[in-house]
């Protein structure tokens, strides 16, 4: 009997999404929203500089800690939308807002600001200033400490206002940080190298400028994140912008955060993680933190220093001060999925992302990879991969993880159209030539799919996001031996990994780390050169991964730690250990791949005969060939 018998998968309607009317209760009246100020200039292009100066009041604002201030990422939601006052502050669960205008001319500015209680739509307090701009931060300063002494007298908040720093930017260089500011929020391939050129030149104005350095860092950072730029030298620049900052001022949690990242990007895991710590202890409700620490979480299931008890109320502050903002939902799914296994809240978190970001194809992506991860159900995850895919049709991911998943389903003429999709979306892309590669080892043309390997892996124009190179040098060296080419196999995993040939010798550490794939490749290859005794000694080095040492602290392992299990026992003599692990990984819902990770992993090839791993495979084709039933019946 199948875990599919009974089941018909849900449809994903391609349908426009509204947002659902919530209402977020205010626990006082100290709060407060700041909207987008109005652009009146006659230029439209002059409203970077409007929206740079409310964001800027929002953040002295939120400075203040009797204040509770709706943070920027909902706030700005209701730009140029024709929405009551009331209703904004139901929605974002505040009781007063600041709106306003701004006239830009020359170097002159107006800004009329106006304080407004929600409820009856009182007038507490407004103001004119017309200022030259080389005092705009001195007009900044004053429309917040007028906004506090309103909220003082009206509302008894007992605050004392302070000057701040003057500070001596010169009004060029504060204009080009608006215009970058614009370009990160915006966040296109364009808008982020625009960003990176507009930070540059402020700080090439002013050296001193820290916003802007940070400014800067963080646009060198989000190109390579989001795959703009393929080269690391961005986030040396950006570690070095960032630590110029730190020098200045070591208590910035803003800069400490990004630097985390661009850490974690350059594979200095260790450092990564002590910024992130660092951040986190000085600034625990930045609404920024919970979005790393699912990253984090997403790629390491091994970083565990915050717990659901823990993080819950944190998370549930933020949602109470950001109630719009789709990356605090679509990153605690992320964490309920990776970290605390709350499979249920993860996909109520990721179903109200997609609500607020419909055009974000992130969450759908993860609601596929919890149906094909989590619930073996590869039809589901279809439908929601192609919702990701008509999110963003120029991105590649989307059919790559198309292919992927139609491959899995023995769906061969799918698979193959959404390759080339992908290979057409990005030539270069390792990853997409790697589905490519997999769909050649379907049709059994294994000569034509090592030739794709091994001539993209000699390009330098080919870049390799997500194990992009795993994949390829592992499908090599599958196919090397497959074809009786031990020694070719081994020149491949030295050519692209050098460092294993540092460690065969080496005294087993306590721990490896990111090093074991090419141990388990160097065992292969040398069980197929008959040394045995080389091969079982390296893999005796994976023995203390042990399920207690996966389980780390969460409540069960799942699927994925069962392959890896697999993988780390994968020795002839182990063979009803590994077989075990195996087929607890399709009983914990984990198909994902499934052909690539059974069928054409050199680890597993001892195995391609033992009649319990034919079972196996068996039992999984029934399900796709039953799955493959409901796929037909959506398409009619």
């Amino acid at each position: 009997e199948s875990r599919f018998d009974n089941v018909v998968p849900e449809t994903v309607v391609n349908k426009p999404i509204v947002i659902e009317d919530k209402v977020v209760k205010s626990a006082d009246n100290s709060t407060i929203a700041v909207l987008p100020f109005v652009n009146m200039s006659s230029d439209p292009e002059q409203e970077y500089f409007s929206d740079g100066i409310s964001e800027e009041l929002l953040n002295l604002l939120a400075k203040i800690p009797e204040l509770q201030v709706a943070a920027r990422t909902s706030s700005f939601q209701f730009k140029g939308k024709k929405v009551d006052i009331k209703t904004i502050a139901e929605k974002l669960g505040v009781r007063t807002i600041l709106e306003g205008s701004i006239r830009k001319s020359g170097n002159k500015v107006r800004i009329t600001a106006q304080l407004i209680k929600a409820d009856d739509g009182f007038h507490m307090w407004s103001e004119t200033y017309d200022r030259e701009l080389d005092d705009i931060f001195k007009i900044q300063d004053e429309i917040s400490a007028a906004i506090v002494s309103s909220l003082k007298t009206t509302l008894g908040i007992a605050v004392e206002i302070k000057t701040t720093e003057p500070i001596n930017i010169s009004s060029k260089a504060y204009d080009y940080y608006l215009r970058g500011l614009k370009g990160l929020n915006t966040s296109t391939f364009p808008s982020l190298k625009n960003a990176q050129s507009l930070f540059q030149q402020a700080v090439n104005l002013e050296p001193s400028f820290i916003p802007a350095k940070i400014g800067l860092a963080t646009s060198l950072y989000e190109q390579y994140n989001t795959g703009s730029v393929h080269k690391r030298s961005m986030l040396d620049r950006a570690e070095e912008l960032l630590n110029q900052v730190l020098e200045v001022n070591p208590q910035s949690a803003e800069a400490l955060y990004i630097l985390s990242l661009a850490e974690w990007s350059n594979r200095k895991r260790t450092e990564s993680i002590q910024h992130f710590k660092d951040a986190f202890k000085l600034d625990p409700e930045n609404h920024h933190i919970i979005p790393v620490f699912a990253n984090f979480t997403l790629y390491n299931r091994f970083i565990v220093f915050l717990t659901k008890e823990t993080l819950t109320p944190i998370y549930e502050k933020m949602i109470a001060r950001d109630p719009l903002n789709f990356d605090l939902y679509y990153s605690w799914g992320v964490i309920n999925t990776t970290l605390f296994m709350d499979y249920v809240t993860a996909e109520k978190s990721y179903n109200r992302a997609i609500e607020l970001a419909p055009y974000n194809g992130n969450p759908a992506y993860f609601l596929a990879a919890l149906a094909s991860r989590r619930l073996g159900d590869l039809v589901k995850s279809a439908k929601y991969h192609k919702l990701a895919y008509q999110s963003d049709l120029t991105d590649p991911d989307g059919p790559i993880a198309l292919s992927t998943v139609f491959l899995s389903l023995g769906e061969l003429d799918n698979a193959i159209h959404y390759a080339d999709l992908a290979i057409e979306a990005s030539p270069n892309s390792g990853h997409a030539i790697s589905v490519k590669a997999q769909t050649l080892l379907f049709q059994d043309k294994e000569k034509d799919a090592l030739k794709l390997v091994l001539t993209n892996l000699n390009k330098d124009e080919i870049f390799h996001r997500r194990f992009s190179e795993f994949y390829l040098v592992h499908t090599g060296i599958y196919l090397h031996l497959k074809l009786d080419q031990a020694d070719e196999a081994l020149s491949l995993l030295i050519k692209h990994y050098p460092d294993v040939k540092d460690i065969v010798d080496a005294p087993p550490p306590e721990k490896i780390a990111d090093v074991g794939f090419p141990l388990f490749s160097y065992a292969t290859i040398m069980r197929a050169k008959n040394d045995h005794a080389a091969a079982d000694k390296l893999l005796l080095r994976m023995s203390f991964r042990t399920e207690e040492k996966r389980l780390n602290n969460r409540p069960s392992l799942n699927g994925l730690d069962y392959f890896l299990l697999a993988n780390d026992h994968a020795s002839p003599d182990s063979v009803p250990q590994t077989l075990t692990y195996l087929n607890k990984m399709y009983d914990s819902g984990y198909v994902e791949q499934w052909r690539w990770n059974l069928l054409w992993n050199p680890t597993f090839m001892h195995l391609q005969d033992h009649p319990e791993f034919l079972a196996l495979v068996a039992r999984i084709e029934a399900d796709m060939q039953r799955q493959r039933a409901f796929l037909d019946k959506d398409k009619n």
